[in-house]
């Protein structure tokens, strides 16, 4: 990990991305949340992308969610400078910026993810014998659609599976 750090690294100061004099420091990591944080302000503080934990648990991505909340975010601190108020209760209007924008697909995620940590096998099972729910599932992984979009499908898809699979029919 630390070669590949390095290497990537190098080549960003190669391609002038980074400052030819900016050393790399010590390689840290940590764990990604899987569900967003409570609160993602405070007083002079925005968190973002990764940060606030918008991201896809099932699949890892999250550029969607950072990207809209880096706009939310954008609009929130170009107000604040216009007001000169940068008190969390002013900069609470992001939170609810992006709850409105794609909050439901994140709570969408959480509930699927319990339900996946339950149930892995049945699932895997089920779907893996419906072309209907592969090809949702396919795009869905890929960003292509929005889960929340396609919840009543995969519902149904799931319940009339779940009675083949109880009658022995799958």
């Amino acid at each position: 990990m630390v070669k590949t750090f390095n290497s990537y690294f190098q080549f960003l100061k190669k391609e002038k991305l980074i400052p030819e004099s900016l050393e790399a420091g010590k390689l840290k990591g940590g764990s990604v949340p899987i569900y967003p944080l409570e609160q993602t302000y405070a007083d002079r503080l925005l968190l973002c992308g990764d940060a606030a934990g918008f991201i896809n648990p099932i699949s890892g991505g999250g550029v969607h969610f950072a990207m809209c909340s880096g706009e939310n975010a954008a609009t929130v601190i170009s107000n604040a400078f216009k007001n000169d108020n940068f008190e969390s209760s002013f900069l609470s209007k992001y939170q609810q910026m992006w709850m409105e924008e794609f909050g439901k697909e994140i709570r969408t995620f959480a509930r699927f993810v319990n339900i996946w940590l339950r149930h892995a096998e049945r699932l895997v099972k089920i779907v893996s014998k419906d072309n209907r729910l592969i090809d949702i599932a396919a795009k869905f992984l890929y960003g292509d659609i929005r889960i929340r979009d396609y919840r009543g499908k995969i519902m149904a898809y799931y319940i009339q599976d779940r009675i083949k699979d109880a009658l022995g029919l799958l």
